[in-house]
Parts: structure tokens; sequence; C-alpha cells
């Protein structure tokens, strides 16, 4: 017997859920294991208030095995779904997926629970984009990389695919069941907060003002930086920390021996180039290339290899 009553021929959304101890890994460069407990239950909380606002869904279950999460999404109205033991994310999916095909709703909608801007007018347009049985609906997130919400028809024509490339990854699955798959992008709906850079969209809400992140603590926990956060770096304080987190994330990737070869100087930021193709301890025979210094000043700046633990060949 299915949990849900009065589903039949309806619209359920579906809520998959980590437990809180493994929840957003990805940001623990910026976030602290409790900041990162209060952000998903935060989140949790937006998106399940937004889907029960939602006209056309009539139940909103969450797939779980944390048991305060399940707390939180009953005290929201939403019907809890336990995970299977052992599943990942697409299981937990199939699961809510079977289960409201068990209950006779005609509709999915799968929300994942890190999209806390999805407004219930975002929701209803993906409803509205169409009632047809051989068609499925897709929201993607802001890098056209994942799946913010996926409408399907019931029972599932296909098995899901969230998790990295998962947009690409749903559109080949509709196509190989014969299932005609039509994109919705908004703005609100693409916003989901994966990595520590997501973090910085939270500053405009005050519900989210316990993150108290700064620039630099983004930045720290991030591969690169966009032009916006190098700016914002001009207000950081303490230039002396960030410089030493920088210093220790180059010497970890590169180590400390600089290598350079008779015909091209690559380590000093490029600028010691052999101009002219020959004999890299001649004059340059005609102008040098902008940028360039020739190996016969480069080379006192580099030798003797002993006294700046340099390396040649």
């Amino acid at each position: 017997m299915s949990v849900l009553r009065g589903a039949k021929g309806t619209t359920c959304a579906i809520v998959p859920v980590k437990r809180l101890s493994e929840a957003k890994q990805r940001l623990g460069g910026a976030l602290s294991a409790e900041q990162r407990k209060r952000l998903v239950l935060t989140m949790l909380r937006d998106v399940l208030s937004a889907l029960n606002a939602t006209a056309g869904i009539s139940h909103v279950l969450v797939i779980t095995r944390d048991g305060e999460i399940a707390d939180l999404a009953r005290s929201l109205r939403a019907v809890v779904v336990r995970e299977p033991e052992g599943s990942d994310l697409n299981a937990a999916v199939a699961c809510g997926l079977a289960e409201a095909a068990k209950a006779g709703a005609a509709r999915a909608l799968v929300v994942p629970g890190d999209v806390p801007f999805a407004t219930p007018a975002d929701f209803g347009a993906v409803l509205a984009i169409t009632q047809a049985r051989e068609t499925a609906v897709i929201a993607p997130s802001h890098d056209d990389d994942g799946t913010n919400a996926l409408l399907m028809p019931l029972p599932a024509p296909f098995a899901p695919a969230f998790g990295p490339a998962s947009f690409a990854r749903h559109q080949a699955e509709a196509r190989k069941a014969g299932i005609r798959m039509q994109i919705i992008r908004t703005r609100n709906l693409g916003r989901d907060i994966d990595t520590p850079r997501d973090l910085a969209q939270m500053a405009e809400h005050p519900d989210y003002a316990f993150l108290d992140i700064a620039p630099a603590t983004i930045v720290a926990a991030e591969d690169t930086l966009t032009s916006a956060e190098a700016m914002a770096l001009v207000e950081y304080a303490d230039l002396d920390a960030l410089l030493a987190r920088a210093e220790a994330k180059t010497v970890a990737a590169h180590g400390t021996i600089v290598t350079f070869s008779k015909k091209v100087f690559i380590p000093l930021t490029q600028l010691c180039r052999d101009t002219e193709g020959g004999n890299p301890g001649a004059p340059p025979a005609g102008k040098p290339l902008a940028g360039a210094l020739h190996g016969l000043y480069i080379l006192p700046i580099c030798l003797p290899p002993h006294h700046r633990g340099l390396a040649h060949d």
C-alpha cells in the first residue's frame, strides 16, 4: 500500500535529501560542519515551502534516511519515504518515483534540496509547459551541467541520471525512451548551491546570514576566481594570511624546484624566451619579442643553481 492518499492522476514533487553528516561535503573548505548542517536544513525549508505553495502539486515526498531531515519535512506537510540503505542519489529518486506511481500519480517533479531561490512561479512554469504523457521537462543548473528540476510522466519512462553532466544525460535517456524533452530555464531554478563560489549568492538573503563568509574564504576554497571575486579581495584585510594560503597551494601543486631549458625559460612568468631560436648565449640578432628577456640576461639571475635551489637541463 502506498504512503500517499488521494494522489491518483495528480502531480507529486519528489525531493531527495542526504544524511546531514554527508551533505554538501564540497563546501567543507568554506563552512564548518555545523554551518553545512544549518545550510541544508534552511535550504530544504525554503524548497518545501515553495513546493507547498505551487498550484498543481498535490503531494511533496522527501526521500531520506536522516531523522532530523524527516522531522523538518513532516513539519512542512511533506510525506517522508525512507531511503533504502546503501542507495545513492539516483536510487533514492527512483524510490520516490516508484512510490508516486504506486499511488496512481500521473507525473512527478523531481527537485533537489539545494535550489533555495526557486519560487512557486518557477515550479508552476515547469508544470505548465505540457500535460502530454510522452513529454518530460527539464530545468538545468546555471552552467548547463546539472539538473535542477525534472518533470516526468509516471510510471517513469527512463531511469534518473542525476549527478555530473545530468542535464545532457537526462536528455539522452529521454531520447532512448522515445520521450520528448522540453527545456525551461529560469534564473531562480538555475541557482543551486554546490560549491564555495555559489555561497556568494546567499549574501542577499537574511535567512542565510549565519554563513558570514568573507570573499577570501570563498576564493581560498576554490581553484579559480572570477574578476568580481578578485576585486572583492581588495577589501580583504588579512592579505598576509591570504598570501600564505596561496603559497601553500602553489607549493603543494608544483613544489619548490624551478626548471628551465636552454631554449625556452618557462618558470619566470614566461619573461625569458630565446627570441631568435639560435644560441641562447648570443646577443639578440634583432628586436626582441615584447615581454621577453634574452638568455644572456636571465642566466645570471638563475645561476649558480645551488644558491637558489634551481636546476637546469
